[in-house]
């Protein structure tokens, strides 16, 4: 007989990664592995699963009902922290001012690191608003959640939790905070996303940028947006090192953006995902405010949508750490992924992640692929870019 879990062939939309089922299996029979294609998902033990169904009832794989907002819910400001927070951070600094305040508060908070040893990112639970730096930035790349996740289903009915995350992330907590009865213990919070690229193609740009360090240099950090650069230019993959004389240096290059940007090295389900496009699920959903109205400043501006009297009670506490001006989403939409669905690449895209996967391919041969499947005068642009860049490095 078939068993009622997340491997289930009812399922109607592919898996986002979100890692909740596992999070919240009363037997622990579902782990998170990544696949080769460089993607999480969930491997369930049919010997320990009970078959209860709880995976099923708050996974988005199994939802029909979930539909875009065509017109989104609450309201929609721009907002920007003072200079010394919005120097740190990578926009507006809004998720930092709720982070810290939140802790301070006795929130604790689960959010996304980046951990430059293992190279990848991950969830963590902290009540320290000192810890909260640590999730400045945005890391580009899927989060493993298992263990914050876990903590949160072990502790929100009786500790008040704020969580950080993605669209998929917040709809499957509160799914599961819904169903629990719990879900005024946690306050839940977004990003306007526009979907998860292979950790492979990180993986791959970062050892690029490695191998271009002096000799004897050592690695200090990765990051994805360098604050340092003007807001809106700052879509390059940065290394920091020390050389064998004790000196810093920095190597950069756009390389991992134009992967990720090209939308062809996506997870299945980023492609027609309906969870980006609503904010149903969510209290708070913030972001950059992209697009014309902000096109001159470079410190930078956050996007915040402001959806549940949950959301706007917390609002309303951090509104003396920041400057609000209220905005219609016509001024943003447009600028955002929000209700975009991109064409699924099929073989281009298979052939790209194979290249990933083989350590023995460098990331240019997958670059050089990418740009082979554009339009002409794309391509084009990019031979006379080569050519120039080649001829001034004489």
């Amino acid at each position: 007989m078939e068993k009622t879990n997340i491997n289930s062939p009812r399922s109607v939309n592919p898996c986002t990664s979100c890692s909740m089922c596992a999070a919240l299996c009363p037997v622990q029979c579902i782990s998170i592995v990544s696949d080769t294609d460089g993607f999480l998902h969930p491997v369930t033990d049919e010997d320990k699963c009970i078959g209860c169904g709880l995976c099923v009832k708050v996974c988005y794989k199994f939802d029909h009902e979930v539909q875009p907002q065509p017109q989104p819910a609450g309201q929609l400001y721009a907002a920007v922290a003072d200079e010394a927070t919005v120097n740190v951070c990578t926009s507006g600094g809004v998720g930092d001012v709720l982070a810290r305040y939140l802790t301070s508060q006795g929130i604790k908070c689960a959010g996304v690191v980046y951990d430059d040893k293992e190279r990848c990112a991950r969830h963590i639970v902290t009540d320290n608003p000192a810890d909260t730096r640590h999730f400045r930035g945005s890391k580009y790349i899927q989060s493993y959640t298992v263990d914050a996740f876990r903590q949160l289903v072990a502790e929100v009915s009786s500790t008040r939790y704020a969580v950080f995350g993605l669209p998929c992330h917040i709809y499957a907590l509160h799914r599961w905070l819904t169903l629990r009865g719990l879900r005024d213990n946690c306050l839940l919070i977004d990003l306007y996303c526009h979907g998860c690229p292979t950790r492979n193609a990180f993986t791959k740009c970062a050892a690029s940028l490695e191998a271009r360090m002096p000799e004897g240099a050592v690695p200090l950090s990765l990051r994805f947006r360098d604050p340092g650069l003007p807001w809106g230019k700052t879509y390059e993959l940065a290394l920091t090192y020390r050389d064998s004389s004790g000196a810093g240096g920095r190597i950069a290059d756009k390389d991992f953006y134009r992967l990720f940007f090209s939308d062809l090295l996506l997870n299945e389900s980023c492609y027609d995902c309906r969870l980006r496009s609503t904010l149903v699920y969510t209290d708070i959903r913030i972001g950059d405010f992209w697009g014309p109205l902000y096109a001159g400043n470079t410190r930078g501006v956050s996007a915040v949508s402001v959806v549940t009297p949950q959301g706007k009670a917390m609002m309303a506490e951090v509104s003396d750490r920041l400057t609000l001006t209220r905005h219609d989403y016509s001024q943003l939409l447009p600028y955002q992924s929000y209700s975009k669905i991109y064409k699924y690449p099929g073989k281009v895209r298979s052939r790209m992640l194979k290249q990933l996967a083989d350590p023995e391919i460098p990331v240019a041969v997958t670059i050089s692929t990418l740009h082979r499947n554009k339009p002409l005068k794309s391509r084009l642009r990019y031979a006379l870019r080569q050519f120039l860049k080649r001829f001034s490095s004489r």
